[in-house]
């Protein structure tokens, strides 16, 4: 008969019970508390960035929709900050009952390149998804994350795929029809001045210096922390949200 050595055993189950005790305390315990904080705080720096800085007109407002899970909103998409924007636009109740806040996605390519902006973006409930050219397969994973997410959580959807120029339209990427038949409520929103606060494309001077590159990964976040720096003030955003339709009705 076999015989177990106790003293071998033993340290490879104490390092599974600690393992397994600090994976309970991030999933129950720290990793709540640093999204409920990482959202509240977005959530109130959004606010003074867009309607302290800048002026918000917001027209149904009572279409607005507050259900627990299910809701898909779809809106035009002008600069790379429109979903922390459409954030703000539930007001102060969102700070406290964060369900209202929409997970939404950004571009892998351009903001998940490492794991660290990965793990702070998931915190801001956002989820990065590869980009689908016309004929080339949709991204597999952000679909079946978002249809997950709508049973508990709401989406926050542009189906033009990608940042509009000038007011032109796009054909909606592969993948979103099934989304929005995986959605209870659809809310169509409207929004104009969001290219005036964060330009599409920026003035030879807002460029960042080329000396940026020269630091590595440091550069890298100066050139967020400029970008972050080159939302202007003083200008007028109106935000128009229609009332709420079905799948079958797009």
């Amino acid at each position: 008969m076999a015989t177990v050595d106790l003293k071998k055993t033993r340290p490879t189950e104490l390092s599974q019970v600690f393992l397994g005790w600090l994976e309970f305390v991030w999933v129950f315990v720290f990793r709540p508390v640093v999204e409920w904080s990482a959202v509240f705080t977005s959530g109130v720096i959004t606010y003074y960035l867009f309607r302290g800085r800048n002026k918000m007109l917001i027209y149904g407002r009572e279409n607005l929709l507050f259900a627990r899970s299910g809701t898909l909103v779809a809106s035009n998409h002008q600069s790379m900050i429109d979903s922390f924007m459409k954030g703000t636009v539930y007001g102060k109740r969102a700070w406290f009952q964060q369900y209202i806040y929409p997970w939404n996605f950004a571009a892998a390519e351009n903001f998940m390149s490492y794991w660290w902006m990965r793990l702070l973006l998931s915190m801001f409930r956002t989820y990065g998804v590869k980009s689908s050219d016309t004929g080339k397969r949709a991204d597999r994973s952000a679909l079946k994350f978002a249809i997950e997410k709508l049973k508990s959580a709401h989406i926050d959807f542009f189906p033009a795929g990608t940042r509009q120029k000038d007011g032109q339209s796009y054909r909606a990427p592969r993948g979103f029809g099934m989304i929005a038949m995986h959605a209870e409520n659809i809310s169509p929103w409207a929004f104009t001045g969001m290219d005036q606060a964060l330009p599409y494309y920026k003035k030879a001077t807002d460029i960042p210096p080329r000396w940026y590159s020269g630091l590595g990964r440091t550069g890298k976040v100066l050139q967020y922390l400029e970008w972050i720096a080159g939302i202007r003030a003083g200008k007028t955003i109106r935000v128009k949200i229609g009332p709420k339709i079905t799948a079958e009705e797009l």
